[in-house]
């Protein structure tokens, strides 16, 4: 095989399709989503109109791995995912909803990139209907927001052709959903946040937090530094359960640059662990990424090789 042949190959293996049972693991797809996605096919709205478009993603080092990415603005790698605490929400019809930028990732402000949403997907459909454009909750503090300013603002720009459109796609929704009426944005964010600070028993770097109920204990130690392939097995080793858990969300903060070759031996011993704490779905996303990740090294060195 000449090496024109290996690097199709590579490229192609680079492109694999992502496979939602690996995304969901042993949870169901929320029925509204198929719903919104049939609706949308059959051009009866248009859900850019409330600020998103539906596109199931996989999470990749160093995201959240518990989390479940279903829609996406299409802008700076933004999404809206589940969060599932590790397997701790019974169902993803409860689960939290979060926003992330991937631009926005940041090892100094370790919060910088990431924000809670919602309390469940109704309530982030109801928000999404009332205010257009669920981005304006990650860029200020929804606590304090004016929103019905925001509001006017986004409209003021809509031709009357624009405005038919919207209307038509936040009607075919509310009448289609039965969606939660949130009166007060403001007084719904603050205790939002009171309610996840209040819940989360594992503290994490990016200040989402980890609410596992399932887990009984509390983190004994922090890893602060890095380590090599053999020493940061012998120390996830060492850890309690929550301790590793924590790790597993706080780990990309450590290794900077972990897209490097040289960086790919923590996602193989973070797989090994994960297994060995039964969160086989977070294992198998970890497994996905890795496998584009070696793909992708090996495609460039091909292709250097190839160049010369």
């Amino acid at each position: 095989m000449t090496i024109k042949n290996k690097l199709d190959t590579f490229w192609e293996e680079f492109l694999e399709p992502i496979d939602e049972k690996v995304i969901y693991g042993n949870y169901s797809k929320p029925k509204i989503l198929n719903e919104l996605k049939d609706l949308s096919s059959k051009n009866l709205i248009n859900l850019e109109w409330i600020g998103f478009y539906l596109y199931p993603w996989m999470p990749f080092a160093p995201q959240p791995i518990d989390m479940i990415p279903f829609a996406s603005t299409g802008v700076d790698g933004t999404f809206f995912a589940f969060l599932t605490d590790f397997g701790s929400v019974e169902s993803l019809e409860k689960a939290p909803i979060i926003m992330y930028c991937t631009t926005d990732f940041n090892y100094k402000n370790t919060t910088k990139g990431y924000t809670l949403i919602a309390r469940n997907l109704m309530d982030f459909i109801s928000i999404s209907t009332q205010i257009y454009d669920p981005y304006l909750v990650y860029l200020e503090d929804p606590v304090k927001l004016d929103f019905e300013n925001e509001i006017l603002d986004l409209l003021d720009d809509d031709s009357e052709e624009d405005s038919i459109a919207r209307l038509k796609t936040v009607e075919k929704i509310k009448e289609t959903f039965e969606l939660p009426k949130i009166a007060n944005l403001n007084e719904y964010y603050n205790r939002l946040f009171s309610e996840r600070v209040n819940n989360t028993n594992i503290k994490t770097k990016d200040g989402l937090g980890i609410s596992n109920k399932n887990i009984s204990d509390l983190p004994e130690l922090e890893i602060s530094q890095t380590h090599n392939k053999k020493e940061l097995h012998a120390v996830l080793d060492e850890l309690n359960t929550a301790s590793r858990i924590k790790y597993y969300r706080d780990y990309g903060y450590l290794y900077k640059n972990l897209h490097e070759s040289r960086f790919l031996y923590v996602l193989e011993v973070l797989i090994k662990f994960l297994g060995k704490d039964k969160f086989y779905r977070e294992s198998k996303v970890l497994e996905f990424d890795l496998k584009k990740q070696k793909a992708y090294h090996r495609y460039h060195k091909l292709k250097k090789k190839h160049e010369r």
